[in-house]
């Protein structure tokens, strides 16, 4: 049985995976391939990221302040070990309601110290301080700057920036000159409604890898028994 949940497990991973590169190719598709800066398409400009987005940092809590328990009014407590793919660490919760600290499953968050400049997404709660919330203006949708971020070549830029300081950091700065190409509002509504349907399957993945691994723990304390 426990195979079996392993197996369930990895082919979900390997299918958001899957679902992860379908959308980046939806991206590149109608953002960048036969896109040139210098001729665009009537009603697109380039710009700067941080003329279209609102970051905002998480919070430092200390490690007595976490709880284990899910207390009423607290709510998750996230962490880069949180967005590590396989973490085994158990979530913990802060009583913290700050809406300036807190994401949704849809924002888009990003990884400052270590790991810096991974996007990440998908978790509802309070970030930590090593985070921070990046937070889009109009036109731009949580689904454009998560592809655009996401790209081969942002990140390979995002990731140059992060390691050339001692111990890999990114700046706000970093993120808000990123010079990026500004559609219209109708060609990111247009993706959006094409990759609306690739998140909610992933979050639907997500949530069943969460009970398949609390059924592995179930099924090892019972045959530790």
């Amino acid at each position: 049985e426990y195979e079996v949940l392993s197996r369930r497990i990895n082919l979900n991973r390997s299918t958001i995976a899957q679902l992860e590169a379908t959308a980046q190719t939806l991206y590149r598709k109608m953002f960048v391939d036969d896109i040139d800066p210098e001729h665009l398409p009537s009603g697109w400009r380039m710009g700067t990221l941080g003329d279209y987005v609102e970051l905002s940092q998480g919070i430092q809590v200390e490690v007595g302040d976490q709880s284990l328990i899910k207390h009423e009014g607290y709510n998750r407590f996230i962490r880069i070990i949180d967005y590590t793919p396989n973490s085994t660490e158990p979530p913990r919760y802060v009583n913290i309601t700050n809406s300036r600290y807190f994401c949704t499953r849809k924002d888009v968050v990003m990884i400052r110290y270590g790991d810096a400049g991974t996007v990440c997404r998908r978790l509802e709660g309070i970030i930590a301080n090593n985070l921070f919330k990046i937070t889009p203006v109009k036109p731009l949708t949580n689904n454009y700057i998560y592809a655009f971020l996401k790209s081969d070549a942002i990140q390979l830029q995002i990731k140059g920036t992060a390691a050339s300081s001692t111990m890999p950091a990114i700046t706000h700065s970093a993120v808000k000159e990123l010079e990026c190409v500004i559609p219209p509002e109708d060609v990111i509504n247009k993706f959006d409604l094409l990759v609306n349907p690739i998140e909610d399957h992933i979050m639907l993945l997500i949530d069943e890898i969460h009970i398949l691994t609390e059924l592995q723990s179930l099924l090892l304390a019972k045959m530790g028994q």
